[in-house]
């Protein structure tokens, strides 16, 4: 049987915008919790990550990112996790800033651009890059929402 080990093969999905590999640092939770992770891919429309804390499928997040180079980070409000194997899972994108997401389109762009064209050499098999802990004295808390009026 082939296909992805996280959706039934009746469930394969025709992916709509490309992935672009990345190594942020990142914090996710809810009003439950809060952990530390890396994102490993971005598209415009969801980010495949990776987290200290399991999540499962419809479980609503909110995410800070920090690109490198980047003053402030990424910070979406609102996203929900598609799919969760392990410690990776899936989320999309919803309800991130104008400013976060007009950059996201711009590093994209210009990023990737030269990126896609400049030669690499082939990884070896079974190369992998290494997980990487963020300490959780990097980065700032997530605060919780607000339940005023």
């Amino acid at each position: 049987m082939t296909g992805l080990p996280h959706l039934p093969s009746e469930r394969r999905l025709v992916r709509r915008y490309t992935r672009y590999p990345v190594r942020w640092l990142m914090l996710y939770g809810n009003d439950h919790f809060t952990a530390a992770g890396t994102i490993l891919d971005v598209t415009q429309a969801g980010w495949k990550l990776m987290g200290q804390k399991p999540v499962v499928p419809g479980m609503r997040l909110q995410i800070r990112a920090f690109p490198p180079g980047r003053e402030r980070p990424l910070l979406l409000k609102d996203a929900t996790v598609r799919w969760a194997n392990g410690g990776v899972f899936a989320i999309d994108v919803r309800d991130a800033p104008s400013k976060d997401v007009a950059w996201l389109s711009e590093y994209l762009d210009e990023v990737f651009s030269l990126w896609l064209f400049t030669p690499r050499p082939r990884p070896r098999r079974g190369v992998h890059t290494p997980y990487f802990e963020p300490s959780m004295d990097l980065v700032p808390p997530l605060r919780a929402k607000s339940t005023s009026v």
